[in-house]
């Protein structure tokens, strides 16, 4: 449970700062549109959500309350 919490912590901490440091998340989807013998067509959309700054300092001040947190828990 100890070590969920800990990846759990460290991947907001990666996220926020990621965020923070783009301004935003964006990721690339791929759709086939047409496949006629051996050749395709495929659209690539670039979607961007974009992150207030805020709640990316959130995210790496919580992150980092649970990973302390999460040290100092007795066992």
């Amino acid at each position: 449970m100890n070590t969920v919490v800990k990846f759990v912590a460290l991947l907001l901490i990666a996220i926020g700062t990621y965020a923070l440091a783009k301004g935003g998340i964006s990721y690339t989807t791929g759709r086939r549109v047409v496949h006629v013998s051996g050749s395709r067509a495929v659209i690539v959309t670039k979607k961007t959500y974009l992150v207030p700054r805020f709640v990316a300092i959130w995210a790496i001040a919580g992150g980092t309350f649970v990973l302390i947190a999460s040290f100092r828990q007795k066992v």
